[in-house]
């Protein structure tokens, strides 16, 4: 008894294992690629090192393919408190499509700045920094939804989004 006990619990986890291992032959898909926003500030609006943006528009080109048998019915996009969907019914899963955001001031944190739109001295010759690149000051959650007659999946992604920031006088 004590052999066949051994047996099974052996070969259990083998066979929970193996169809989760396998997978499903073609997977929903969902990519996106995103422009870098600028956003310029003046020496007057950083205090503490810390500057506040005004808003930051982004444009995201979005990829997104179902499997086998499936059909595209939306993607949605977050940004914050920022949502915009998009209903695909008549779209083929091979053509990409455009979504354009503007995230508003009061959604986006306040962003830590070194030396940005400050004079350093340095053997004798003056340097303002006066671009900075600042990465994943906010994330975008992206959700594809696909369905057959009988089943929907959704498909989710996540992409970092950055910031370039410009001095003027």
């Amino acid at each position: 008894m004590k052999e066949k006990f051994l047996l099974y619990t052996i070969s259990l986890p083998i066979i929970i294992w193996l169809p989760s291992a396998l997978g499903e032959a073609s997977a929903d898909k969902l990519f996106l690629k995103v422009n870098t926003p600028d956003a310029s500030i003046s020496q007057n609006s950083i205090t503490q090192n810390m500057i506040h943006l005004s808003k930051l528009d982004y444009k995201f080109e979005i990829n997104a393919t179902c499997r086998e048998g499936f059909k595209i019915e939306a993607v949605s996009l977050n940004i914050a408190d920022t949502r915009k969907s998009k209903t695909l019914k008549r779209m083929e899963s091979n053509e990409s499509f455009e979504i354009e955001m503007t995230v508003p001031a009061a959604q986006i944190p306040p962003i830590t700045v070194d030396d940005l739109c400050t004079l350093e001295k340095q053997n004798d010759s003056s340097k303002v920094t006066t671009i900075e690149k600042v990465p994943s000051v906010l994330s975008v959650q992206a959700a594809l939804l696909c369905s057959n007659e009988e089943l929907s999946k959704m498909t989710y992604s996540s992409k970092s989004l950055d910031v370039v920031i410009h001095c003027h006088p």
